[in-house]
């Protein structure tokens, strides 16, 4: 950096500066923002950060995505920019759950027909106020697979029952599994 002034006339006065170490810093630095990104926007699950008010300071690909926009898009907004009013009003008394008691949350929503699992936890900006940061996973084939696997754990109980409960008539017998049966099938 190369400043230049005349104090007075027939004089000139040129001060160099070496910014080298400076620009090293701001160039490790982007190229460090630029990982974190890459490695955020890699996720399935989607991820924001919000500042005190709020507003997105940072959205993922996948929330981008979720919403039909671009990660850009969404900085600055808060949600009721976003969503629907009520959707925007539960996120909003969650986020400031989360703020208010400085401790992470992990809830499960049913949005849209498909289920997310989120995650929310306060973030300390450097400026001193505090926001909230979130990672959200659908989990839809999860619940799904967690269903169909606690349909087939009670089949399973259920016939054991039949097979292993004495009986003391056939007509007994059929009863019960007749019963069970029904219960089964709904």
């Amino acid at each position: 950096k190369v400043s230049a002034f005349s104090p007075k006339r027939e004089y000139f006065v040129t001060l160099v500066y070496d910014i080298t170490a400076e620009k090293n810093e701001q160039k490790n630095l982007a190229e460090s923002n630029k990982l974190l990104s890459d490695f955020l926007n890699s996720s399935c699950d989607m991820i924001y950060l919000k500042d005190d008010r709020l507003r997105h300071v940072y959205a993922n690909k996948a929330l981008a995505d979720f919403l039909e926009k671009q990660p850009f898009e969404l900085i600055g907004k808060d949600d009721f920019e976003l969503y629907p009013a009520a959707m925007a009003q539960h996120c909003r008394e969650t986020d400031l759950e989360v703020i208010n008691s400085k401790s992470r949350s992990i809830t499960e929503e049913i949005i849209f027909d498909k289920t997310f699992e989120t995650v929310k936890f306060p973030v300390s900006y450097p400026n001193g106020t505090s926001g909230v940061g979130a990672f959200i996973k659908e989990i839809t084939d999860q619940k799904r697979q967690e269903e169909s696997l606690k349909r087939q754990i009670h089949r399973q109980n259920t016939l054991t029952k039949i097979f292993v409960k004495n009986f003391e008539t056939e007509r007994e017998l059929l009863d019960y599994s007749l019963n069970r049966a029904l219960e089964l099938t709904g």
